[in-house]
This record gives C-alpha cells, sequence and structure tokens, in this order.
C-alpha cells in the first residue's frame, strides 16, 4: 500500500550548536571544472543533507555521530559519488568531482518524435495522483527571501507552517488556492515594516510555481498541446533512466504562464522513465512589464519593467511517493527608479506529516516579533 501515514522530521526541535564540525567544498563536472548547481548531499542512513547552490558550492554540519558515515552525492546526469565523512573533515575546503553520464533508451532516443514525447508528458500528468502525495497533508518550510537594489540588500529567513487538505489527489489551479494555506511560525529580517508592502514577502508566488500542484502551464492536459517539445538527453540518477525534456510555449499568453504581459516562457523537465514521475522542473520567463501585486495582473499599474524569473521546483521522494521538496526563483528586473533589482527566493521542506488539522486561510502580511533563542539554536535544513 502506497497510502499510509507519512511521518517524515527534520528536526529543528532539537538544537544542533554551532560548535559542530562542518564539510565546506564545492561541486564540479570533471571534465569542464565548472560547478555542478543544485546538488544532492546527505548523510548516508539519515536525513541530514543539504544541495549546493546554483554555482556548486555547499556547506553542511555534521550532527555529533555521524563522523563514520559516508557523505553521497548525487546530480541528475552525473554519476553518483560517495566519501567517508572523517576525511572530508580534515580538509578545510573539498573539492569534489562529478562526471557525466549519458546512457540511451532502447526504444526512445534523441531523434524521438514529437507524439510519443507528448504521450510521455500526457503520461506525467494522468501519474499525479499516483505518483505524488495526497492530502491532508502538513509541512513546515524554511523559506528565504534576498532583494537587492545597488548596495542595499534586504533579507528574511522564516519558517512557516502550511497545510493542504488534498495534496496531488485532484491537482488544479482552483484546488491549489483553496486547499493550501500558511502562516508564518518564525521570522529573521534585516528590515523594519512600515507599510502592508513592506510586510509582504515572495512565498504565496513561490508556490504557485509548483506547477504540478497548480496543473497548469505545460502540465495541464489541455494546454499540453500548445508547447513545443524536444528531448535534450536521457541521463542516469540514482539507478533510475530519466528523460530530459525541454518545453517552449509557441504563443505566450496569460492562460499557459500565468504572467499578463509574458512574451518568452521555455523550461526543461525530468522525468523517471520506470513511472513517469516528475524529479524536476525548471522554467524561465520573461515579460515586458508585471504588476508588482501579482505577476497575472493587467492593470496599468505596473512597477516592473524588463523582467525575467528562473524558477526550480525539486520534487523527493519518501515511501515510494513523491512530494515538493524545494522551490526556488531568482527574478531581475528594473523598478520605476530605473534602478536593477535582484530578487531570489527559495522554500525547503523540513517537516511533512499526514494530518486534518489544517491551517485556515493564508497569512499574506508577515510582522512576527525576532526570537533570538530560537534563531540561535536553529539548525538550517537541506534538501
Amino acid at each position: 500500500m502506497k497510502r499510509f501515514i507519512l511521518f517524515f522530521l527534520i528536526a529543528i526541535s532539537s538544537p544542533i550548536w554551532s560548535q559542530q564540525p562542518v564539510i565546506k567544498g564545492r561541486i564540479v563536472d570533471a571534465t569542464t571544472q565548472k560547478g555542478v548547481p543544485y546538488t544532492n548531499i546527505g548523510i548516508e542512513g539519515t536525513f541530514f543533507g543539504t544541495a549546493s547552490d546554483s554555482t556548486g558550492v555547499f556547506e553542511l554540519k555534521i550532527p555529533e555521530g555521524n563522523e563514520g558515515r559516508k557523505l553521497l552525492v548525487s546530480a541528475v546526469g552525473y554519476g553518483n559519488a560517495s566519501y567517508m565523512i572523517e576525511d572530508l573533515l580534515k580538509k578545510d575546503y573539498v573539492r569534489i568531482l562529478l562526471t557525466q553520464q549519458t546512457y540511451a533508451i532502447k526504444g526512445v532516443d534523441v531523434s524521438a518524435t514529437s507524439k510519443v514525447l507528448f504521450k510521455i508528458v500526457k503520461n506525467v500528468i494522468e501519474k499525479i495522483p499516483e505518483n505524488f502525495v495526497s492530502g491532508p497533508l502538513r509541512m513546515d518550510w524554511y523559506y528565504q527571501e534576498s532583494e537587492k537594489v545597488d548596495s542595499v540588500e534586504n533579507r528574511l529567513d522564516a519558517v512557516i507552517s502550511y497545510s493542504d487538505k488534498t495534496g496531488y489527489t485532484k491537482p488544479s489551479v482552483f484546488g491549489a488556492f483553496c486547499d493550501r494555506n500558511y502562516y508564518y511560525d518564525q521570522v529573521r529580517k534585516n528590515f523594519k515594516i512600515y507599510s502592508f508592502p513592506s510586510g509582504q514577502t515572495g512565498f504565496d508566488g513561490l508556490l504557485d510555481m509548483d506547477l504540478v500542484r497548480m496543473n497548469s502551464s505545460v502540465f495541464s492536459e489541455n494546454l499540453i498541446e500548445d508547447y513545443d517539445l524536444h528531448l535534450d538527453d536521457t541521463v542516469l540518477y540514482n539507478g533510475d533512466y530519466v528523460w530530459v525534456i525541454s518545453y517552449k510555449l509557441l504563443k505566450p499568453d496569460l492562460a499557459h504562464s500565468g504572467d499578463f504581459f509574458v512574451k518568452k516562457l521555455e523550461g526543461k523537465m525530468y522525468v523517471e522513465k520506470r513511472n513517469f514521475a516528475l524529479i524536476r522542473n525548471e522554467c524561465e520567463i520573461y515579460s515586458d512589464w508585471n504588476n508588482a501585486q501579482n505577476r497575472s495582473l493587467g492593470t496599468h499599474f505596473v512597477s516592473k519593467k524588463d523582467v525575467r524569473y528562473h524558477f526550480i521546483a525539486l520534487y523527493s521522494e519518501l515511501f515510494g511517493l513523491k512530494y515538493l521538496g524545494s522551490l526556488s526563483c531568482d527574478e531581475s528586473y528594473t523598478n520605476p527608479d530605473g534602478k536593477s533589482v535582484s530578487f531570489f527566493r527559495s522554500a525547503r521542506s523540513i517537516r511533512l506529516w499526514r494530518s486534518s488539522d489544517q491551517i485556515a486561510g493564508r497569512q499574506y502580511f508577515e510582522d512576527i516579533t525576532y526570537d533570538k533563542k530560537f534563531w540561535d539554536d536553529f539548525r538550517e535544513p537541506g534538501i
């Protein structure tokens, strides 16, 4: 039975102190010597782990008693690697090399016809309720955002409590809006709240980038025919074959992108061959304008110009079912003063469990009192 009670906890209730040993380093492509972004890095036999950033750099605190275990490293398109943690801790900075691996899949190769690719994606859509967790769910998220204008950077960290009444049982835009709710449990920031807009965060918009839960864009059976699909590669990931399928929206519009002023949308999805489950989706969208309150609004009041955002959704697995492990979005635009703005958001799952105790409503505005003891004891989670 796949639909049994889920319980997943990367404990934040037990303090993990700053004097813990730390492994710092970078994951590098053995051939190109370039950093490998968003690599999964974990301690063997535990839920402790992290992921490399967009340049391959990572940092992982090692909880007491795990020094004798192995550090496991995996990334889509690369062979897995493992190292003894006690050996890595002897170095101030480690450089881990990953070797690219590409494998042909019998019956489907890079010359696959468009018809075959559409069938693959339609199978992905059809099997979402079978491959992903159902509700009612509760989750805790570790959320971060950073907004830079010139040399000024506003930073916010938060722990967010979240619920989803139905999960991925019947994914839809309407269901995602009605059934997913959240509130801010803990917040740490380097700026003060002076108005309602300054108290809004980007978490709500980030949730909309889980296109699988939304059953929207390229993951909607009603819209998929409006995309151009290509099989870019076939790779091996954690022992499973994965299709890497690129997609491009032929006629960009609001219905397909969620962006009123969209002019370009393209991305890549990573699909497991064995069960047609999505493990990663990345998408890049370009818009001439965006409304500051919501990118779907088409009003004349706009405060963002020449907008570009690139988001990545990573889906992890627990007891044979996929769940949203992390979301990140890197956005850039020009504000009304003509200044370039960089806005980065990320959310990582730190706890997942089944519960009928669902949250009522969404907390769009936060003004939480800073709890120094909580943040002193808090250990930043991995993916």
